[in-house]
């Protein structure tokens, strides 16, 4: 059951890639794929963090908006098995963390206040706002009631760009995987992101440089 259930995780991430990876080649905003595919654009962007799976009628609706073949559509590349399009997503995840950690501080909620309010899991904020999981729709459709905003709203913030703190803020002597645990430092991600609408193999790239810079130990 586990193993099936990975399945489907990995087969919405592959379909979320391979979404977004479409779109941008033929230069469709998310706001434009969502008329086409009928639906809300929050449900395009969960469809591209592989929170909701592409389905076949996504993929015929693309087709015949763009005038390709449906094989063309399935054939959009998906980054190789040295798993850029992993790193992305984890990149993506801790951005819309960090982000739902900015909105909540600036209502003035401690993550357990939050949790409770919006009626989630004990837990599973946190560990979202971490990047330690991915954020279903139905978490986002939560806080966006509590935080009173859209959950467009909360995943456009995950991409857009942050304020950059100061680089005297970071904390100096600590365990680099300690401090990377905390939510104010997925700040630093979700900035990084910001610089450009980053792809995959850039993203797996700006994850190897954090890796050289990490202090030796």
């Amino acid at each position: 059951m586990a193993a099936t259930e990975r399945a489907r995780r990995t087969w919405r991430k592959i379909g979320g890639v391979r979404l977004r990876a479409l779109r941008e080649r033929y230069g469709l905003s998310a706001e434009q794929a969502a008329t086409v595919l009928s639906v809300a654009e929050p449900e395009v962007r969960a469809r591209e963090l592989g929170l909701q799976e592409v389905t076949d009628e996504d993929v015929w609706r693309l087709a015949a908006h763009l005038g390709i073949p449906a094989a063309e559509v399935l054939r959009v590349p998906v980054p190789s098995r040295e798993e850029p399009s992993d790193r992305s997503l984890t990149l993506r995840r801790k951005a819309l963390g960090a982000a739902l950690a900015v909105r909540r501080e600036e209502c003035g909620l401690s993550p357990e206040t939050a949790e409770a309010s919006a009626g989630l899991p004990e837990g599973r904020l946190l560990g979202v706002e971490r990047g330690e999981r991915a954020a279903t729709l139905s978490d986002l459709e939560a806080l966006a009631d509590l935080y009173a905003c859209s959950p467009e709203a909360l995943l456009e913030a995950g991409e857009a760009s942050g304020a950059v703190p100061d680089s005297a803020a970071a904390p100096q002597g600590e365990d680099a995987r300690e401090f990377m645990h905390r939510p104010e430092s997925n700040r630093y991600v979700l900035a990084a992101m910001a610089l450009s609408r980053l792809d995959a193999e850039a993203l797996s790239a700006l994850e190897d440089v954090v890796e050289l810079l990490r202090p030796a130990e």
